[in-house]
């Protein structure tokens, strides 16, 4: 393809990051916030949950619906002392770091 045919937002589809991750990145904020935990807390839960969807899905639109699904039922069947116990853990690591 020669320059002059290519898009006049080439440049920009190359730098900005795409738009399932940002899904995921989105869904793992919300979850976050509304079981007032660090976003590190339910990354733990997201990204395997994520790759456990993933290995069987055939269509992956709704991967980031179904995830979020999935570790907000895992979250909230999760006693309260859990969720403190892994965000402490997650805190103390990210300051040794």
């Amino acid at each position: 393809m020669s320059p002059e045919i290519q898009p006049a937002n080439a440049s920009k589809i190359a730098t900005e990051p795409s738009g399932p991750i940002n899904e995921h990145l989105i869904a793992m904020q919300e979850l976050a916030k509304d079981f007032d935990l660090p976003i590190g807390v339910v990354a733990k839960l997201y990204w395997p949950e994520l790759a456990r969807l993933e290995q069987g899905a055939t269509i992956d639109l709704y991967l980031p619906l179904l995830t979020e699904r999935h570790v907000r039922h895992k979250l909230r069947h999760m006693p309260r002392s859990d969720h403190v116990r892994t965000g402490m853990v997650s805190n103390s690591v990210a300051v040794e770091a």
